[in-house]
């Protein structure tokens, strides 16, 4: 049985988005963590869960 919500991604798209919008439940948020002067980006998965995001990113400034 396939599941109804997977879909293949056109070929214009990017395979770097989701083909399935996410559902409102599925939150993150992007904040900073650590020191002060010494924060790292990161995105909060859920109350536990928290991602690293400093190399993608160096900070969550005007330029990202």
């Amino acid at each position: 049985m396939t599941d109804p919500l997977v879909r293949p991604i056109p070929a214009d798209r990017s395979p770097h988005y989701p083909a399935v919008p996410p559902l409102e439940t599925d939150l993150v948020y992007l904040m900073r963590i650590g020191a002060v002067g010494a924060e790292k980006p990161v995105a909060r998965i859920d109350d536990e869960t928290y991602v690293d995001l400093s190399d993608v990113v160096a900070d969550f400034d005007e330029a990202f």
